[in-house]
């Protein structure tokens, strides 16, 4: 799985930024235990004329 990849705490810190959005929680059935219990997120691609509210 190719991104970018952030832990839980970040995304916490992210909480109320418009990069809160385009976060999305990966479960993954082989991940370590000390990952589960930190969560990891992952960045959304967004085009941007999505990110700029584009509707076109």
């Amino acid at each position: 799985m190719a991104g970018t990849f952030v832990s839980g705490r970040v995304q916490r810190d992210l909480v109320g930024t418009a990069w809160e959005t385009r976060l999305e929680s990966v479960h993954l059935d082989a991940m370590p235990a000390d990952l589960k219990e930190a969560g990891i997120y992952r960045l959304r691609y967004t085009s941007r004329a999505d990110s700029q509210g584009d509707t076109r």
